[in-house]
């Protein structure tokens, strides 16, 4: 068939048997030289002769050893990867013999030779290129070695286990770290006789204690283990003490790979780091105690200073000697005020510092601000300015506490650090969106400023400006540190701008969620008339704050920058029939100042009523008093600056009720007899507050007794002795405040008989404590006689069976809606001050009202707040009803259970006392 095939071939090439058969070896792919049994070359091709880079008349004819000898004559073999030894006549007994080599040309190739002997006595050489092959494999050998470099290279032992269980590659460094024998490795050992190498050399300890759960159950069974599948990872030590992370990961082909990673030096950084942990928080429980006992301590002799100083406040006192003690009580509560710092910042720290959110009014806080703000200008030539933006909303969800605390520190700050000049505290409005006010709150002065290389350190704690700064103006530099970790918790950033010699402002952005309606804190109150006002003040920035305030609550409002310029708008105005209601006054101005602007007011001849005048200072009412009665006699009320919305409402209603409510005070009266007939049992071991808390108590009307340690205390009640409230200190000799709550709630509910801790320990953990033990509530000492009574009729009037059998049970009795004669008793026979209160008590019930409505609903936890806010100032003014029906709905709420009606029920009592009131 093969001769057919060549004939084939040989006619379509014209007959040429020859021709075919060159046709077919010249197309072969390799190069073909054939020899007869003598060494003669009868048949070559052309790939032969470009492989050997021969002429053809060398291979033609010639013999074996004649092309070798012209090889070696031309150099060949000097390249060559196989030299061929010997004669070149010995070549030809070698030529019938089979055998195969590799050899590179002159020109670079690379030819695999190799040599076939036939049954005639010749032979067949064929010559293959394989230069491809051979770089390749080159190649492949030199990235092996550089991998085998690497991999020893690295600070990991690295192995690889094949399907078979059997060890078939690993690095230097897995050698070294499992210490195993060269004869071990080289051996090809399977993965079970390496474990039980090491089991039998004691690596994984007695009781294979060195290896973790999750190997152990492994290494365990020696050579019984299963195969190795991985994905796992386990730790497992050294005899000495070395820590290995051990990492198996499976191969496609059914093998493994296995990392050990020498883990010891962050194991033993672990346990440092474990240990330093357990030594801080050891420190930091020790320096917890420390300011526990601390704070004790000062609070104890704190409380008997500020105590005393109140009680002598109530006594006649000269001028003098009155002055004497307003400024002995204000340096005790800058004493306290530094103790309740370090007690902020060391909670702060302690990461024990949470937000309590809760609805609170924004006016309320900034009017409250106000009081202590103008407190501290003292006589310098400074005015403490709102510039309040009447967009924002008054009613928001917030940490009000630590709001007012940031402000207050701020706004201390810049009064304290400027000399004359202004201090400025701004609301600013950037986004009202999805229910969510975003208001920027700046504080900004014209003090001393603060230098760029100063103000990179200003918010370290316990950093100041500057030593010289520290020396002339006092202070801890706590108060910056804390109002930074405070407007961080709240979500934001304190920001510093400030120019040496020039001022500073200090700002940060709350996004606080609106509660109810979002109404402005500026918005004109229900059953406000629109006024005619006139605002006077040599200031512009006071004077147009005041007028855009005025504006928002819906007054029309005009402004004078002197005493000249009002004359002269109030005499134009009253000639056009447009007579001002109210005139809003500076006191300082150039030229005619506050005084003589309203003698010339009084003076004028106007054809209607003259407009009521309200003085506007920027300090402290005090002042006002030191003008003679007739000078005083003017003015139909006053203001301190910086002034909210409200109070210039509060202002002018003052003013229309006449000269009794113009000058009228938010002190709390020393006597009010907001307690009377509520019967105490004061539980303290120390004389001095023992006799302080009696007699405040008692001036306020309660009926007191006192024992000297809670032993006693439990006695007392266990003899019969009825008390609508315990007083309870907390650190007392016999029997501690907590030891005695146990025993006294063995008998007594929480609803039965509050407990109120009146203790110096102020630590959040204290209060926590106090409450743990069944107490009621915790008050810290040095306590502030409001927030005790206050305290007192939350826990201890509404509800006491006491309470009833007194006359102001039987005369609630008469109008659960509101009577009027309970509440003068409540404010201690003070008519003129329940006068005072009902507007700012319409007010809130007005806000309450809106709170409850179906279209502002709050979780239950925000409700309870508002029920709790409504129990109790409808019970301290007498609207009883409406406080029963609040107390149910707040402990239902507090109980988990949901009253659908009870905000209906609530608000429809409010619109009941809000009738009653109107009458």
């Amino acid at each position: 068939m093969k001769t057919e095939f060549l004939k084939g071939l040989a006619q379509r090439d014209g007959g040429s048997l020859e021709a075919a058969l060159r046709l077919t070896l010249d197309n072969a792919g390799r190069g073909i030289v054939r020899y007869d049994a003598q060494g003669h070359v009868l048949l070559f091709n052309r790939l032969a002769l470009e492989m050997l880079d021969l002429p053809e008349a060398v291979l033609a004819g010639s013999t074996v050893a004649d092309i070798i000898r012209y090889q070696q004559k031309r150099g060949d073999f000097e390249t060559s990867e196989i030299q061929p030894p010997g004669d070149p006549d010995g070549w030809a007994a070698e030529l019938f013999r089979p055998h195969r080599y590799l050899r590179r040309t002159k020109s670079g190739r690379s030819l695999e030779i190799a040599t076939t002997p036939l049954s005639d006595g010749g032979a067949v050489r064929t010559y293959t290129d394989v230069t491809a092959y051979v770089e390749a494999e080159r190649a492949l050998t030199e990235k092996t070695r550089a991998l085998e470099i690497t991999l020893d290279s690295m600070s990991q032992g690295i192995s690889a286990i094949d399907g078979k269980g059997r060890l078939v590659f690993w690095n230097k460094q897995y050698q070294q770290l499992l210490d195993l024998p060269d004869s071990l490795l080289k051996s090809g050992p399977t993965m079970e006789q390496l474990v039980r190498f090491q089991i039998e050399r004691g690596d994984f300890g007695d009781n294979f204690e060195f290896v973790d759960a999750v190997a152990r159950g492994y290494v365990a069974v020696g050579d019984k283990a299963p195969p190795l599948e991985g994905p796992e990872t386990y730790v497992r030590k050294t005899r000495d003490g070395r820590h290995y992370d051990v990492t198996t990961r499976p191969l496609p082909d059914g093998g493994v790979v296995r990392t050990f990673t020498d883990i010891t030096a962050y194991v033993q950084s672990q346990e440092a780091l474990l240990r330093a942990k357990e030594e801080a928080q050891e420190a930091s429980g020790a320096k917890t105690r420390f300011l526990s006992s601390m704070s004790h301590e000062i609070r104890t002799p704190m409380n008997a200073v500020l105590g005393m100083l109140t009680l002598l406040r109530g006594t006649p006192l000269s001028a003098r000697q009155a002055d004497y003690a307003t400024q002995a009580e204000g340096a005790a509560r800058a004493l306290l005020s530094l103790l309740n710092d370090i007690l902020d910042f060391s909670k702060i720290e302690a990461g024990k510092m949470t937000l309590d959110a809760r609805p609170f009014s924004l006016e309320q806080l900034l009017e409250d601000l106000s009081l202590v703000l103008s407190s501290n200008v003292g006589t310098r030539d400074i005015e403490v300015l709102y510039d309040l933006d009447p967009r924002v909303p008054d009613m928001l969800n917030g940490d009000d506490m630590r709001l007012r605390q940031i402000l207050i520190n701020l706004g201390s700050n810049a009064v304290k650090f400027t000399e004359r000049g202004e201090v400025v505290l701004r609301t600013r409005l950037v986004r009202l969106q999805d229910g969510v006010a975003t208001v920027e709150f700046a504080v900004q002065d014209s003090g001393i400023g603060i230098s760029p290389e100063e103000q990179r350190h200003l918010f370290a704690d316990y950093e100041q400006a500057s030593p010289a700064t520290a020396r002339q103006y006092g202070g801890t530099g706590l108060g910056l540190g804390i109002c930074r970790r405070l407007t961080e918790l709240m979500g934001a950033n304190l920001q510093l701008a400030s120019t040496r010699g020039i001022g500073s402002r200090f700002w940060f952005t709350l996004s606080l969620p609106l509660v109810g309606d979002a109404a402005p804190a500026g918005a004109e109150a229900a059953g406000d008339a629109p006024q005619r006002v006139l605002i006077v003040d040599d200031n512009a920035l006071a004077r147009d704050s005041l007028a855009a305030l005025a504006r928002a609550a819906g007054w029309q409002a005009d402004t004078a920058h002197d005493g000249a310029q009002a004359l002269a708008r109030i005499e134009g105005a009253a000639g056009l029939g447009m007579g001002y209601d109210v005139v809003f006054v500076d006191w300082l101005m150039p030229g005619l100042d506050g005084w003589q602007t309203c003698a010339r007011i009084r003076a004028l001849a106007l054809p209607a009523r003259p407009p009521l005048v309200v003085m506007v200072t920027a300090h402290g009412r005090e002042m006002i008093h030191t003008r003679p009665a007739r000078e005083q006699a003017m003015l139909d009320g006053f203001l301190v600056k910086p002034v909210t919305a409200g109070m210039l409402r509060t202002a002018l209603r003052r003013a229309k009720a006449g000269p009794s409510d113009a000058m009228a005070t938010t002190e709390f009266p020393l006597e009010s007899h907001l307690l009377d007939g509520i019967r105490l049992l004061v539980a303290e071991d120390n004389e001095v507050n023992q006799r302080i808390a009696k007699e405040l108590l008692t001036r306020q009307g309660a009926i007191v007794d006192v024992v000297g340690n809670g032993q006693l205390a439990v006695e007392r009640l266990a003899e019969g002795h009825a008390y609508d409230a315990v007083l309870m200190d907390m650190q007392m000799p016999v029997m501690d405040g907590i030891a005695a709550t146990h025993e006294i709630r063995k008998r007594f509910p929480a609803d039965v008989l509050p407990i109120i801790a009146i203790t110096a320990n102020a630590m959040e953990t204290d209060r926590e404590a106090c409450l743990a033990a069944g107490m009621n509530d915790h008050v810290g000492k040095p306590f502030v006689l409001e927030d005790v009574v206050a305290v007192i009729l939350e826990h201890g009037v509404h509800d006491r069976p006491a309470f009833a059998e007194t006359g102001h049970g039987s005369a609630a009795a008469t109008d659960p809606v509101f009577d009027r004669v309970a509440a003068i008793a409540r404010l201690g026979g003070d008519e003129d001050l329940l006068e005072t209160v009902l507007p700012v008590f319409r007010e809130n019930l007005e806000r309450a009202r809106t709170q409850l409505e179906p279209a502002n609903a709050m979780p239950p936890d925000q409700l309870a707040r508002v029920m709790h806010t409504i129990k109790g100032m409808a019970g301290n003014l007498g609207a009883m009803e409406l406080s029963k029906l609040a107390s149910e709905a707040e402990k239902a709420l507090l109980a988990g259970r949901e009253d659908h009606g009870a905000s209906a029920r609530v608000g429809a009592a409010i619109a009941d006392v809000l009738r009653a009131l109107s009458k």
